[in-house]
């Protein structure tokens, strides 16, 4: 299987580039799937940017070899030899090059990204995995770079509903926090730096903070209504506690 670094240029961009070559093996729906749900193996090779290197030929190869020694990159994987000018590849044919991105626009129109190519549950469908890891299929949605983009959208497609749901519910449930402490109080809260701030805070922005947060919070309320233990204190203490419970 492939796997070596090299220096290459980007798209007619100027610079020697450092890249990385290298197969992998992912996953995609067998003839059947829908009654099977079999998946197989294909081996697909990647092509991955790692960084700019330089305009000049000597200095591209220092400092391609200074990342690859700062990663520990083992020397039988490095293929970073110049033996071409920067000039021969800027004069790459552009059907070639367009031809390259047609095979890659290709790939991705025709590979499932339901299935996960790597990861935790590399192999398994986002349309079962919601059902059984709903927090898997969240960091899924995260990833941004490389072929993970595209599992990513298809897990924001199905958490829409999901998330759309939880905040319709969150909204309801600091509604009830935010009717008991008051507004007002809440926004003015939201400067303070530290504990209290976060918290109402997060309140102001529907997110739920947890029950030892509240009581700590109810504390820090009631303080402004009397001194603690007093019965003033009490009393703003009982009236927010009932408000939320």
């Amino acid at each position: 299987m492939k796997n070596y670094y090299y220096i290459s240029t980007g798209d007619l961009n100027g610079f020697y580039t450092l890249k990385h070559r290298f197969d992998e093996i992912v996953y995609v729906r067998s003839e059947g799937y829908e009654s099977t749900g079999a998946v197989e193996a294909a081996l697909v090779e990647r092509d991955h940017f790692i960084k700019n290197l330089s305009t000049e030929k000597d200095q591209a190869l220092v400092s391609a070899t200074a990342w690859l020694d700062e990663h520990r990159v083992e020397h039988g994987l490095r293929r970073i030899d110049i033996d071409w000018d920067l000039d021969e590849i800027q004069r790459r044919n552009a059907a070639d090059l367009q031809a390259e991105r047609d095979r890659e626009a290709e790939r991705i129109l025709t590979t499932d990204w339901n299935i996960l190519p790597f990861g935790k549950y590399v192999g398994e469908d986002l349309l079962n995995l919601i059902n059984t890891d709903l927090g898997y299929v969240k960091f899924v949605a995260g990833w941004d770079s490389g072929d993970g983009k595209h599992c990513a959208a298809i897990a924001k497609q199905l958490l829409a509903p999901i998330i759309e749901q939880e905040e319709s519910q969150a909204k309801v449930e600091t509604e009830k926090y935010i009717n008991a402490f008051g507004r007002d109080w809440l926004e003015a809260a939201r400067n303070n730096d530290g504990f209290l701030g976060s918290v109402a805070s997060g309140l102001l922005n529907n997110r739920v903070p947890s029950p030892r947060a509240i009581g700590v919070i109810i504390e820090i309320k009631a303080k402004y209504a009397g001194r603690f233990g007093s019965k003033k204190y009490v009393a703003e203490a009982e009236r927010i506690s009932a408000l939320i419970n």
